[in-house]
């Protein structure tokens, strides 16, 4: 078989068997939680699973931003906030502290500009 005809077949394979494939890969996802969390922060952020963990640890299992115990979100996952223009982890937080952050542009100036608002207020 030729190198085009054996990519045809296999495109038409994966087309036909799209729906048992996700089934498969949902069903593994479920049972293997900790592989594709480590894949993901791993592909994202540069850090292994353990990273994570230890980072969290050594934060004494709260956000590192309000101290909070509880991750929030949909998934009840603790988010990892990092620096968008060097990549480099600053921490582990909770959703709310990690989407505040971000909605401000990630910047101390964005952050001083909502304090001033607030004091504004008090």
């Amino acid at each position: 078989m030729t190198t085009e005809a054996k990519k045809a077949y296999n495109k038409a394979y994966a087309t036909a068997n799209k729906e048992r494939r996700q089934e498969r890969d949902r069903a593994d996802r479920a049972a293997n939680p900790d592989k594709y969390r480590c894949k993901k922060l791993r592909a994202a952020y540069g850090i292994s699973l353990e990273e994570f963990h230890q980072r969290f640890a050594n934060q004494n299992g709260a956000c590192a931003c309000c101290g909070g115990l509880e991750p929030g979100g949909p998934k009840g996952q603790w988010n990892v906030d990092h620096d968008h223009l060097t990549g480099e982890v600053r921490g582990i937080l909770c959703i709310n502290c990690n989407l505040g952050i971000g909605k401000l542009g990630d910047s101390i100036e964005g952050l001083e500009r909502a304090l001033a608002y607030l004091k504004k207020s008090i």
